[in-house]
């Protein structure tokens, strides 16, 4: 099994959320092909984008993960 790389600048955030929300980011990674750790970070950026709070250049940089597709959910429910 290999480790993921995470991006040597990005911090782990660890939040929790209502189960429609959690819901809701699940659908939109599932119909766009990438992870819901994506949708999480577009949907932060695009919150805080209107104060100027992020450099241009820190929102360039932010990497898409693509889905892991439906192996992944499966495996979820084999830990389960």
């Amino acid at each position: 099994m290999t480790k993921r790389k995470v991006h040597k600048r990005y911090l782990r955030l660890e939040i929790s959320v209502p189960p429609e929300v959690d819901s809701a980011l699940e659908s939109l990674a599932t119909m766009s092909g990438v992870s819901k750790a994506t949708v999480a970070r577009e949907a932060l950026v695009t919150g805080l984008a209107p104060y100027d709070l992020i450099p241009a250049h820190v929102v360039a940089a932010m990497p898409t993960t693509l889905s892991a597709g439906p192996r992944s959910t499966a495996h979820k429910k084999e830990k389960n």
